[in-house]
């Protein structure tokens, strides 16, 4: 029994590390996409995609974070694309 609950102890620990690991992973590439965004090295569409993010949740995360919209003609037309894909 005892080795069971170590086993048991062993896995809790590890998924635990798995899943904290996983959540750093994904904060630090949503903050990447946001610095990108921000310096211009990204579209809207792009930092989102890199995210891993709709683009209306990325922009919840640039409003939490403060980050003003640099929307140029290019994001207008691919959301505008896209737009039209969907309702194909």
């Amino acid at each position: 029994m005892i080795k069971l609950q170590n086993f048991l102890h062993f896995f809790r620990k590890f998924f635990q590390c798995a899943v904290y690991k996983d959540r750093k992973m994904k904060k630090n590439k949503k903050d990447s996409a946001v610095e990108l965004y921000r310096k211009g090295k990204l579209s809207l569409g792009g930092a989102a995609k890199f995210a891993g993010l709709y683009i209306g949740e990325f922009l919840t995360l640039l409003r939490e974070k403060g980050i003003e919209l640099n929307v140029t003609i290019e994001d207008y037309m691919e959301g505008l694309k896209n737009l039209r894909n969907v309702l194909k």
